[in-house]
């Protein structure tokens, strides 16, 4: 009986953990889309015209390795998010079959 206390005990605080670091990850993945939206529109300001073929060469040059840094850092919060929601399902998961544990533990008759 006390096993299936402390068992049940370690899922319900293994669960909330997993939501808890799920739930910062989706933050930081929030706040990695922020700053990728404003390095796009610090490429678009990049966009301007110049005089001269060389500067406009090196200007494309730079915009278009900004872009592509832009795109991978974009699937990559792609990435994180998924692995955030799955963090969070299974974490609360866990936590509702520990709960669940816990509550019957507690009302069921000692035997």
């Amino acid at each position: 009986m006390i096993f299936r206390k402390f068992f049940s005990a370690v899922l319900l605080l293994f669960g909330l953990g997993l939501f808890i670091f799920g739930s910062n990850m989706a933050d930081q993945a929030a706040q990695g889309e922020m700053r990728i939206s404003q390095a796009e529109e610090n490429v678009q300001d990049q966009r301007r015209p110049v005089l001269g073929p060389v500067r406009r060469n090196v200007r494309e040059q730079a915009t278009e390795n900004a872009q592509e840094k832009i795109n991978t850092a974009g699937q990559n919060i792609v990435a994180s998010q998924v692995t955030a929601n799955w963090l969070r399902g299974t974490g609360l998961a866990i936590f509702i079959i520990g709960m669940g544990g816990l509550i019957f533990c507690f009302t069921r008759k000692n035997d």
